[in-house]
């Protein structure tokens, strides 16, 4: 039990952040003539670039805590 509580204290806000990345990716192409306008495209790129590495990081430490059998 204990290990399926620590599985989900990673699991739950790993699918968040990719939700928040799949959210911040679909408001950049919609808006991409306004964000340039008003100079903002580089933040969200940068926004965007971050929540990706974060995602893909977070990932890598539930696969490998899973092959590792601590998770």
């Amino acid at each position: 039990m204990k290990k399926e509580n620590l599985r989900l204290s990673y699991v739950i806000p790993n699918a968040l952040v990719y939700l928040l990345l799949y959210m911040s990716v679909l408001f950049f192409f919609a808006n991409t003539h306004h964000l340039y306008l008003v100079q903002r495209s580089s933040i969200w790129v940068l926004t965007i670039l971050f929540l990706f590495f974060i995602s893909v990081l977070i990932s890598f430490v539930i696969w490998h805590g899973i092959k590792e059998d601590k998770l």
